[in-house]
């Protein structure tokens, strides 16, 4: 069924019958090891596999527990729904850059963590929750990793020393041997501890992404089509324009909203029904107007805001931005200078052809 194992100073019984009677699972196996610096973790974690009687292999820190219950079927639930899925996490990315810092851009992050210290627990939040839906990423944290034995590529690296980066070496490089990875959210864990780098990290981290550079950056592709977290934003002057692109958009599950002027109310009724958000160009999405009232908060202090001025409150993130001119174009380019943008007329072409226009663009 499944193995637990863990890499400890001492071993703390309780700890291991927590694991056992959370789990949900009858005899499930639990290995700690004991290791008082003798061995790297990459060295405990491959002794472990070694003893593991299972295929489901979690190898997690020995400082958490579980906010969940039977959070051992859970897991054994997603290989069984997801069998292209050979590792598992809590907390991932979908983006490794050339600093291998893969907490670098937190918008790329996946996952949820809670953490305790000093008498206070609170939630790390990268994304929203997706109940038992998962997020596919390039690598996950060492805190919580779940393995399928038969589908890993490459086990632990011995090369990596110490305690530190030998997650995102493990992770990333069964990633580029086409072992598919994925963060869950129906298993909440808490993690007694704030999680800091240190002296060895940083070494660990600089060897890794010298070893590495020719593989980084790197990043999922987006399967726009699947990807609960893309979206598409449309913009024009005119709604009714844009209509039948927006309608094709939606036909197909992919999230839309609307950045123009001139819909009716009786248009924003028929199309929030579908989900659809509306932006005015006069405030365009992250963006507010200053009223002269309203403060602003910058380095030098508190001022009120400007009454017609433009404040930029959030960065841009929807995957695509889809125009029906250069002037549309050029418009939104200026607000969102990072951006992905598509320009088409009214006759975009066959949907899959508008498929392949978007993820070539945001996948290039």
């Amino acid at each position: 069924m499944i193995t637990v194992g863990f890499s400890t100073r001492k071993i703390d019984n309780n700890f291991v019958e927590l694991l056992k009677k959370t789990s949900g699972i009858p005899n499930i196996e639990v290995i700690p090891f004991e290791n008082n610096g003798e061995y790297s973790l990459t060295q405990s974690y491959n002794k472990i596999l070694n003893q593991s009687s299972n295929n489901i292999v979690i190898l997690c820190h020995d400082d958490i527990y579980f906010d969940t219950k039977n959070w051992g079927q859970k897991i054994l639930n997603h290989f069984k729904r997801n069998e292209d899925f050979g590792i598992l996490g809590v907390a991932g990315s979908v983006s490794l850059p050339s600093s291998a810092k893969w907490w670098e851009d937190f918008s790329k992050m996946r996952g949820i963590v809670n953490h305790e210290h000093g008498g206070k627990k609170w939630e790390s939040k990268y994304s929203k929750n997706k109940g038992n839906k998962i997020d596919e990423v390039l690598l996950v944290d060492g805190l919580f990793i779940v393995f399928d034995k038969t589908k890993i590529k490459t086990k632990f690296n011995e090369e990596v020393g110490g305690f530190h980066f030998y997650d995102v070496d493990f992770t990333f490089r069964n990633y580029l041997e086409g072992v598919k990875i994925g963060v869950i959210y129906d298993v909440r864990i808490t993690h007694k501890s704030i999680g800091q780098t240190n002296e060895q990290w940083e070494i660990n981290r600089r060897k890794f992404a010298e070893i590495n550079k020719q593989h980084l950056p790197n990043k999922v592709k987006i399967n726009v089509l699947t990807d609960d977290d893309f979206r598409v934003m449309v913009c024009h002057d005119e709604f009714d324009q844009c209509k039948p692109l927006i309608d094709t958009l939606l036909d197909n599950n992919i999230k839309v909203s609307f950045l123009g002027n001139l819909v009716s109310q009786s248009e924003v009724k028929k199309y929030k029904s579908r989900n659809i958000q509306f932006f005015n160009k006069k405030e365009p999405y992250g963006y507010k107007l200053g009223d002269g009232r309203w403060g602003v908060d910058t380095p030098n202090g508190k001022f009120v805001s400007e009454r017609g001025r433009l404040y930029k409150t959030k960065e841009f993130d929807y995957g695509i931005i889809h125009t029906l001119n250069q002037e549309t174009s050029d418009f939104v380019n200026q607000l969102y200078p990072n951006s992905k943008i598509v320009t088409t007329d009214n006759n975009y072409g066959d949907v899959s052809e508008l498929i392949n226009k978007y993820e070539n663009l945001i996948n290039g």
